[in-house]
């Protein structure tokens, strides 16, 4: 049987591939395939479009009622005539399984992929073979990366799946957009990296140079990814001396975190890490304090506690620490790319608290804008780059919309919003992962905000729920032999990204919102209220790149 549709951007050939036992078929990147998922419609092409410097993901799966082996995946050259897009720039891995004891709460049968406990594939596995049992489906991810100035036009090529079994032969056909997709991302993304989980997993010493090898290789990750932010622990890169009564800051960990993390392509900006927290670790204090930290003196190190805001001694430390920090910024060229947290999701009881920390800043340190994730609209006047949890923006959207032009509004997930907002929690559907920088293109917002790259628990690839947080909350990637092993989710956050770029750059040809705010709109009705099903988002996307493509024949 032979049946073609169309699902946006992919125009997908189905036949039935099997040989033998074996069964073979291509699903949706968007589709999550479980280990018991059947063929329903075997499709044997992968039919895909994207611009020039611009990733894009395929997906097979593959099944037999006996054991099989796959020995690997091949790809041949893509070619269109005399030009070639080189096989090096693809790559393929088999999805994993982690489990899940607990669905994501306060969230309806129908936002969720499958029902706790069971295995949800996300990891994104080194192996290049595996052993598929009888009766399991096993998926495969494939990554095509398109290099920068690749000539537009139709390209074709294979993809050979080696069993154990014999050989499954893939047709790609890949249609390149005349334009490259800007390198620079229009919008802010940041993913709290915790370097300290590296020296852990990884089994090196902090700061030593093994440390810093795979750090490198965490930073191309992300860059390729397109974070273009780092969350920096300032305070923790800072080695301080006390001289003659006075304090001495030394910076240069900073430095090389900072230059580290600028060489990979990561760093459009630096994240200063929170200054301070709660009072006693309690949500609801009412007054925050200064982080603790190590002092030098007389060639020993003592550890300062933390002390409350309103006290002498946080203010002394303050009007030392931020101008010394804001000086090296100016000295190193860093200033414009500096914001700095100061005390994680302040909230209605302790906005007067926070108002004084930032009022420190504002006067010791006023060049350093003042970024936060936040639940409270208390705080007007005393922060810069507002980040309102999604379900805080959706509540206080006029509030949001009505900032002045100076002021900077994005938005963060972090536990919640569940139910029907979009998130990247492990057992919600990857489309909830992709439209998230839709709105921000949507509604405007400048940057997204999540608090969890690599917050792995003790068993990274066993416990995705540490402390009771909702499946995945706590990380996007994961440990591997010398640097992270991606997810599905992380995929598909850089597809959502790679999106909002194709909808800023329709913005900019056509000088207008209109056209891009109407292909949003038909998907997407309202911050709870949008359509789950690919086909209707790949629809939307080809509306997107057929209407940038007549604006530069122009």
């Amino acid at each position: 049987m032979l049946k073609a549709i169309i699902l946006g951007t992919c125009l997908l050939t189905f036949t039935t591939l099997s040989l033998g036992a074996v069964s073979l078929w291509v699903v949706d990147p968007l589709v999550k395939v479980f280990k018991d998922t059947e063929p329903i419609i075997p499709r044997k092409t992968i039919r895909l479009e994207c611009a020039a410097n611009e990733y894009e993901p395929a997906q097979i799966a593959i099944r037999s009622d006996t054991p099989l082996e796959i020995i690997g995946v091949e790809f041949s050259d893509l070619t269109k005539g005399k030009e070639q897009i080189k096989r090096k720039n693809f790559r393929y891995n088999f999805v994993g399984f982690v489990p899940i004891k607990h669905n994501t709460p306060n969230t309806p049968p129908d936002e969720l992929v499958r029902i706790a406990p069971c295995e949800i594939p996300d990891v994104l596995l080194a192996e290049k073979s595996i052993t598929v049992p009888a009766n399991t489906t096993q998926p495969i991810w494939l990554t095509f990366y398109v290099p920068p100035d690749t000539p537009g036009g139709n390209y074709k090529g294979k993809v050979l799946i080696k069993t154990s079994q014999g050989d499954f032969e893939i047709e790609v056909f890949l249609r390149v957009f005349p334009f490259n997709l800007p390198s620079k991302s229009p919008i802010w993304l940041t993913n709290w990296f915790n370097p300290w989980n590296i020296a852990k997993f990884h089994n090196v010493t902090m700061w030593s140079d093994d440390f810093w090898r795979i750090v490198k290789n965490y930073a191309k990750d992300m860059a390729e990814h397109r974070q273009n932010v780092i969350i920096t622990p300032v305070l923790s890169l800072t080695k301080i001396k006390r001289q003659n009564g006075k304090l001495i800051f030394d910076f240069s960990l900073f430095d090389k975190w900072v230059e580290v993390f600028k060489e990979a392509g990561v760093i459009g900006r630096i994240e200063g890490g929170h200054l301070g927290g709660r009072e006693g670790g309690a949500w609801e204090a009412k007054e925050f304090v200064l982080s603790g930290y190590t002092v030098e003196e007389n060639g020993q190190e003592k550890w300062v506690p933390e002390v409350r805001i309103s006290s002498p001694e946080a203010e002394n430390f303050l009007s030392q620490f931020l101008p010394a920090l804001q000086k090296h910024l100016e000295e190193r060229g860093w200033l414009g790319i500096y914001v700095q947290h100061l005390a994680d999701e302040p909230i209605d009881i302790n906005a007067e608290s926070y108002c004084l920390f930032a009022s420190y800043v504002r006067h010791y340190a006023p060049k350093i804008p003042i970024i936060e994730a936040n639940q409270t609209t208390e705080i007007a006047g005393y922060i810069d780059i507002w980040v309102p949890l999604l379900n805080y923006f959706h509540r206080d959207l006029t509030f949001y919309q009505r900032r002045p032009q100076k002021e900077e509004v994005w938005f963060y997930t972090c536990l919640a919003p569940t139910g029907k907002y979009p998130n990247r929690l492990l057992d919600y559907p990857l489309i909830k992962v992709r439209l998230l920088h839709w709105m921000n293109w949507l509604y405007k917002t400048q940057g997204f905000l999540h608090w969890g790259l690599n917050y792995w628990s003790d068993k990274p690839f066993e416990d995705l729920e540490p402390g009771g947080l909702p499946p995945g909350d706590s990380c996007i990637i994961y440990p591997g032999k010398e640097g992270p092993l991606d997810s599905l989710r992380w995929e598909i956050l850089r597809e959502g990204m790679e999106d909002c770029a194709y909808l800023c750059l329709l913005q900019s040809l056509s000088n207008s919102r209109e056209k891009g705010e109407k292909i949003c709109r038909t998907i997407i009705r309202d911050i709870t209220d949008y359509d789950k099903n690919p086909r209707l988002l790949m629809r939307a996307r080809r509306k997107i790149t057929e209407e940038i493509c007549n604006l530069l024949e122009k």
